[in-house]
């Protein structure tokens, strides 16, 4: 038996008994990808990105001169209230729409050719424990009450899509 993710019936896991979820089957999962964007935005893995000015600079009016430490506040560009609506609530819908973000605005893993190289093998890897997580919190309990395993991760795992 296995979980569909989409018409094509790809399995959302590998085989055997312990597989762990496929990476086309989390990287399926839209709702996950908003959970955890949200997620970064109040708990940036970096509070601050450092950038070291290469040469004399002026951006709006300001004048940065070279070899100057500029120091980007990620953690509260994440939580400005000019530029999110209700800034500590979590709220993963607000990232559904991810275009009409800011790059500069919202940037856990850094932005531009200096961010972090292992951004997308770091969400995969959450993306993974987060549904691990779920699974173990969260079956025994079902099962305890049910004993219906399937049923309860199709519907988990259905409900990050």
């Amino acid at each position: 038996s296995h979980f569909c993710s989409y018409e094509e019936e790809k399995p959302l896991r590998g085989s055997g008994k312990d597989a762990l979820p496929t990476y086309d089957a989390l990287a399926q999962m839209e709702y996950l990808d908003m959970v955890l964007n949200e997620s970064l935005r109040l708990y940036p893995a970096a509070g601050r990105l450092e950038r070291m000015c290469k040469k004399d600079v002026e951006i709006s009016g300001v004048f940065i001169p070279k070899r100057t430490l500029v120091i980007v506040p990620t953690f509260s560009l994440h939580r400005d209230l000019d530029l999110w609506p209700e800034p500590e609530e979590f709220r993963p819908e607000s990232k559904k729409n991810e275009d009409s973000i800011n790059p500069y605005t919202y940037m856990p893993f850094g932005t531009g050719p200096r961010n972090c190289l292992g951004m997308r093998f770091a969400i995969m890897n959450m993306k993974l424990a987060l549904v691990r997580v779920l699974e173990e919190l969260l079956l025994p309990t079902l099962q305890r009450n049910t004993g219906q395993r399937e049923n309860f991760l199709h519907s988990v795992l259905l409900m990050f899509f």
